[in-house]
């Protein structure tokens, strides 16, 4: 009978550990509706890693992460409750950008907001990415045509590894891309399904896994 009961016991600690570890295994992100775009093309293309598409990400800026940091926020508060449920060994963070905002500002929020994404997952890895761009003469009017390089010399600038390149999506609206594509929906800023099977999400399944 003793036997019995240590063999359940073992049974249950090896389960604990194995679930422990499967669920260390997922990737958690920050960003704005451009990051669920990627992460939605990664799940369409087979990756199992990284937290759901998640629509409470829409308009996060940078500088909007910033500024709700203590604040009531669907971006903290999302962000918070997925680090309990599905709490991840990487964390990938998506730089974005409105044309109105200023880079000097954009610069100052990127610090703050790591160092709360640290404060919140101690010792967890940061990758840090710009936001995707557009074949030119095409570019997403929310952003403006420097808010993808903005982007990506933010993301140099940043104290943090490396993260993906995403790409850049073609765009038939507004001012066609070059060579012309159907990679983005009538706002001519996000990825239709094409470009998020095509380009965002084959990008963050080579680098995260």
């Amino acid at each position: 009978m003793r036997r019995i009961v240590l063999s359940a016991l073992l049974l249950a600690a090896l389960s604990g550990v194995v679930g422990q570890a499967k669920a260390a295994n997922f990737v958690g992100y920050i960003g704005c509706s451009q990051a669920r775009d990627a992460v939605s093309g990664y799940h369409l293309v087979g990756g199992t890693k990284f937290w759901p598409a998640l629509n409470e990400y829409g308009g996060g800026t940078v500088s909007s992460w910033a500024a709700r940091i203590g604040q009531p926020s669907p971006y903290w508060s999302t962000f918070k409750a997925y680090l309990q449920s599905m709490p991840p060994n990487k964390i990938w963070v998506q730089w974005c950008t409105r044309d109105t905002e200023n880079q000097a500002e954009n610069q100052v929020a990127a610090v703050k907001v790591l160092a709360e994404v640290r404060r919140l997952a101690p010792g967890v890895p940061i990758y840090v990415s710009a936001q995707n761009g557009y074949y030119l003469p095409h570019y997403c009017s929310i952003s403006g045509l420097l808010g993808p390089p903005r982007m990506e010399l933010l993301a140099k600038q940043t104290a943090a590894l490396p993260g993906p390149d995403v790409g850049d999506l073609h765009s038939r609206y507004q001012a066609p891309s070059i060579p012309p594509g159907n990679e983005t929906t009538a706002d001519g800023c996000h990825a239709n399904v094409f470009g998020k099977k095509n380009v965002l999400g084959p990008r963050l399944k080579a680098f995260f896994g």
